[in-house]
């Protein structure tokens, strides 16, 4: 869980107000709220999961919270969340939808929720109330706009089972029963964890109580407009090692794995392209192209630090900025060529069949933002990334991510994808979803 003063206030206004409450099974009702806390990344969504119940099951009211020092934007998910049992149940929770924080919250009490080992013994009741928690699961993970998954998780998913049986075609089935995610996805889920973790939820995506914190034990002085950039360095290396020890097998690289098992690993001088698949989430999170670019310099240098490593990196975030901001495509191939020397004047069609397996920046990069530029749509951008060959998975990542920026996600992809993801990857992809997207 996440300890600041404000979570600490919450942390107790919750145990008083569940004091002497249990739940179905008879546990203590304030193990629910506790459980939730502890997935959220950042100082509000903790106390939103902590005092989701107390307004609609104590007598605490909202002026209460108020005049112990909540916040306005955990008040009004708070007020989201209190159900009229005269509202319908799932006029309900579109509204709750529609605000990034109940949203969050909301889908880990269902979840938790849904959870029938809680209970002493299942009964008809138990189980139509989890149907109607999975109708309301289905609601809260289905923006309107589609912009709903990473689209770096949708090309490292497509390019899986073509890694190492190159396709060089544009026609292929996009999912096989094979196809699942690597380290692609699991470092890039990394990546958005961390930015969670430093930069908050603050609505200027400001550094917030939570990274202050963070920041007290770094000593830090040095940052960005949004995010300071020794707590972003290590909140980086934590949730990498964190998600890649848990995900140990997913097909790293020798010296990346040996990186995930060192205490206070250092930079191995890595030009490959690891950098610039995992940035995408950096190009949402940043508010100018140069802060997408001195946040991909953060990312990528903890293990990346050679020049060729960071500007693929970069380059990469640069591209999603650039996309997601609306720049046409001359604008964004030019800005690559003048500020990061890739030569971005070739076809793929051109290049398919001699290209070979790189997994260097320099020589899988360039390919990805081409993939990009010379597509129509989101899938016709991810296939004619994986049709280059070579290290697919990866460059239809780093594709898939610009790609996203741009289309947004076609909701039978984003579906299928997201069943493939454990939930644990989910739950931040949410998470990060509800903050930037």
């Amino acid at each position: 869980m996440i300890y600041t003063p404000l979570t600490k206030k919450a942390l107790s206004l919750c145990f008083e107000a569940h004091r002497d409450q249990v739940d179905k099974s008879g546990m203590p009702y304030v193990f629910h709220p506790f459980h939730l806390a502890e997935q959220m990344c950042d100082e509000r969504a903790v106390c939103v999961a902590l005092l989701h119940d107390v307004m609609e099951d104590t007598p605490t009211t909202a002026d209460e919270l108020r005049a112990a020092g909540m916040p306005e934007d955990v008040m009004r998910a708070l007020e989201l969340l209190r159900h009229d049992p005269a509202e319908p149940y799932m006029s309900y929770v579109e509204r709750i939808a529609a605000d990034p924080l109940a949203r969050q919250v909301k889908q880990a009490d269902l979840k938790h929720n849904s959870d029938l080992s809680r209970l002493d013994e299942v009964d008809q009741e138990a189980l139509a109330r989890v149907a109607k928690y999975a109708e309301a699961l289905t609601l809260l993970q289905r923006p309107a706009d589609g912009r709903n998954m990473l689209g770096a998780l949708v090309g490292d998913m497509v390019g899986s089972v073509f890694e190492w049986d190159n396709v060089k075609s544009v026609e292929f089935p996009l999912f096989a029963d094979k196809s699942t995610f690597t380290d692609d996805s699991v470092m890039t889920i990394a990546v958005a964890h961390a930015l969670l973790r430093a930069g908050g939820r603050m609505p200027d995506r400001g550094a917030g109580p939570s990274a202050t914190a963070f920041a007290s034990q770094a000593g830090a002085s040095e940052s960005l407009e949004g995010v300071n950039r020794v707590i972003l360095r290590r909140a980086v290396v934590a949730s990498m090692q964190g998600f890649g020890r848990r995900y140990y097998d997913a097909g790293y690289g020798g010296k990346f794995h040996k990186w995930l098992r060192t205490p206070d690993p250092k930079p191995y001088n890595s030009w490959g392209n690891g950098s610039a698949m995992r940035v995408s989430p950096v190009g949402w999170a940043a508010r100018s192209v140069e802060e997408a670019e001195l946040l991909a310099l953060e990312t990528a240098q903890v293990t990346h630090n050679h020049p060729e490593g960071i500007k693929g990196a970069q380059a990469a975030a640069a591209c999603v900025f650039l996309a997601r901001e609306g720049y046409d495509n001359a604008d964004i191939r030019s800005y690559v060529e003048c500020n990061h020397g890739y030569d971005l004047g070739f076809r793929i069609d051109d290049i398919r069949i001699g290209y070979e397996f790189d997994v260097s920046c320099q020589g899988s990069v360039p390919h990805a933002i081409v993939a990009f530029l010379e597509s129509d749509g989101f899938e016709d951008a991810i296939r004619r990334a994986v049709s280059i060959g070579g290290d697919s998975d990866t460059i239809a990542a780093i594709t898939g991510g610009i790609a996203h920026a741009r289309y947004g996600i076609p909701q039978a992809i984003a579906d299928e994808v997201r069943r493939r993801l454990p939930h644990d990857l989910l739950d931040v992809v949410d998470q990060f979803c509800g903050v930037y997207l």
